[in-house]
């Protein structure tokens, strides 16, 4: 057969590669999809828009603002040399000394009375000491 090709494009293989990519394709779709409507929803705050702060608090934050700018004029001016830290080794340099506590003595003169205490009662509630018997009881 002259027409007969061991290469023919309409073949098997052919159709399989182009159904998985198609089903590649949906299934990547429907992944977007569902990362886009996880994505939480980013409001304007109307409350925040319709603040207005009291002028202490404008002028506060504006003195702030300027305290800051010229700070970092000043270093910016100054040649600041920043020095490293020393490394220790986590030992003390000197032996803490032990504030002993002082003592103190009750003073005799006032004498400390306690609130009479509630006697407990006889036959109180213990679930947890009776048996239940299958049946369920709380334990408080």
């Amino acid at each position: 057969m002259p027409g007969f090709s061991e290469r023919d494009p309409d073949g098997l293989a052919g159709a399989l590669a182009m159904h998985l990519s198609l089903y590649c394709a949906v299934a990547a779709c429907f992944a977007l999809v569902l990362y886009y409507l996880m994505q939480p929803t980013r409001l304007p705050n109307p409350g925040m828009a319709a603040h207005n702060a009291p002028p202490r608090m404008v002028s506060y934050v504006e003195l702030l603002r300027s305290e800051r700018q010229a700070a970092e004029r000043d270093v910016a001016k100054r040649d600041v040399r920043v020095e490293p830290e020393p490394e220790t080794t986590g030992a003390a340099s000197a032996p803490a000394v032990k504030a002993e506590p002082k003592k103190i003595k009750p003073s005799t003169s006032q004498s400390r009375t306690r609130p009479a205490r509630r006697p407990q009662p006889i036959e109180g509630t213990n679930y947890a000491a009776e048996p239940s018997f299958g049946a369920y009881r709380p334990m408080y």
